[in-house]
């Protein structure tokens, strides 16, 4: 029937909340706050609390608990209880490799008022090709190391990396929980942002915007950047090097990889993309992870069954 479930979802959630009838747990709420958040020192401060110490703890208690937890999850019928709750989310340690401050601080360019543009004092030169590079939460806020090596990567090809000048969200998590107003706000908000962007840095031609997230992409698809960085090009970080045969020697090795249920890479598929960048066979793996952003917050038993389902299919390869 052709009928998107993601989208009918969506819309369903966005009446619900219009309707003041959506309901959610205490962690999903937190991190949607967390999200929209964009002062420095509230982000700094909520990442310490929110992730570090709160991932440091799960994780332990998750080891603790370990053989005491089965391993098959149980079906879901109706809403779960909440030592259900809390058994489903001891069920996996979460990692504890988030201890690095955020993007920002890390690159000390917390000054709102600017537009940092990261160059090579060498091999950047005036006539380098300069990108605009959009970090998204889950690289500047969640795993810095990300946005670092993406940084990095271009630094070291001697583009010209240009970044935003403050802390953004490009909409899609508030948009995915229901909350299409306040989605609406933060990519009209942005957009408007990137037209001051683009006519301050004209001298610039910046062709490309990259992303480091399949759902950051889907969501600036929707702002129309070709018309803001006149002809420019959205691409994820990974089709941009290979573009520019930026790619690993061939060491014999094979991966497995798992394609992001949004998907970042646009011009083929996923495996055949990354293939090419490795130089080496690279086996694509099929299913949800059972993360998606808020849901293994939100309902962890089902998330559970999920990523049971993901592991079996792992097995199989």
């Amino acid at each position: 029937m052709d009928i998107d479930f993601g989208d009918v979802s969506i819309k369903m959630k966005n009446i619900l909340v219009k309707q003041k009838q959506r309901h959610t747990n205490i962690i999903s709420k937190v991190s949607m706050a967390y999200l929209n958040m964009n002062q420095p020192w509230k982000i700094n401060i909520t990442k310490k609390l929110l992730i570090d110490f709160s991932y440091t703890a799960q994780n332990i208690a998750s080891k603790l608990s370990h053989p005491f937890l089965k391993k098959q999850p149980d079906k879901t019928v109706g809403r779960p209880n909440a030592f259900t709750e809390l058994v489903t989310i001891l069920d996996k340690p979460l990692p504890t490799d988030t201890a690095l401050a955020p993007l920002r601080s890390l690159l000390n360019i917390n000054d709102t008022g600017s537009i940092p543009i990261l160059a090579h004092p060498e091999k950047s030169t005036v006539d380098s090709p300069s990108v605009f590079y959009f970090p998204g939460c889950g690289s500047e806020r969640l795993y810095s190391n990300i946005g670092l090596a993406t940084i990095a990567l271009l630094y070291h090809q001697g583009v010209k990396v240009v970044l935003p000048p403050s802390y953004l969200c490009c909409g899609y998590p508030q948009k995915a929980g229901g909350y299409d107003q306040k989605a609406n706000e933060l990519s009209t908000d942005n957009r408007v942002l990137f037209h001051r962007m683009a006519n301050t840095l004209n001298y610039l031609d910046i062709k490309y915007v990259l992303t480091s997230c399949g759902t950051c992409i889907d969501q600036l698809m929707t702002y129309e950047l070709g018309d803001i960085f006149k002809n420019s090009s959205l691409l994820d970080i990974h089709e941009y090097l290979l573009e520019n045969n930026v790619t690993l020697d061939n060491t014999g090795e094979k991966y497995l990889y798992h394609a992001p249920c949004h998907d970042p890479i646009k011009s083929d598929s996923s495996s055949t993309v990354i293939s090419k960048i490795v130089n080496s066979e690279v086996v694509s793996n099929d299913r949800c992870c059972g993360e998606s952003g808020t849901f293994a917050v939100a309902r962890p038993d089902i998330a559970k069954q999920v990523k049971f389902r993901k592991e079996a299919e792992i097995k199989k390869i």
